[in-house]
């Protein structure tokens, strides 16, 4: 069992905690030395507590490292409300967003799609939904 535990962040899907321990050992172990630790630490003392791969869909394995999510992924109930509460909420401290009753010019044939393309405009959510935001929007125009 390892003394020192390294937790990664997000974005790392597609790694594993050997590859991720590889790249921060040596790095860990310097810091400590040039720290002037008193204890003797080696890579045996490093572990990686790795959860990743609980965010990659099984069979998948997006380019990016992230799964392509749809309108389609947001199921109607808790999913949906939470979505809204979000939406409201991000309105509330953000001034680049529109609240779900502003009348804006942008065609928002669903509560999903809009609330996906406002949360896109936040500071907290931008970048998480371009990709469902913009899929819902081709749809959305081809019909």
């Amino acid at each position: 069992m390892g003394r020192i535990v390294c937790v990664h962040g997000i974005g790392q899907q597609v790694a594993g905690e050997r590859s991720l321990l590889r790249d921060w050992t040596d790095a860990l172990l310097d810091g400590l030395t040039r720290a002037s630790y008193d204890g003797v630490a080696t890579a045996d003392d490093v572990v990686m507590g790795f959860y990743g791969d609980l965010f990659r869909p099984a069979g998948e394995q997006p380019a990016v490292g992230d799964p392509m999510f749809t309108v389609d992924d947001v199921e109607p109930g808790l999913e949906e409300d939470l979505l809204l509460a979000w939406w409201r909420e991000a309105a509330r401290v953000d001034p680049k967003v529109a609240p779900p009753e502003a009348d804006t010019l942008a065609r928002a044939p669903g509560s999903v799609q809009a609330a996906l393309r406002q949360l896109s405009r936040s500071r907290f959510f931008g970048g998480l939904a371009p990709n469902a935001t913009r899929t819902a929007h081709t749809r959305a125009s081809a019909t």
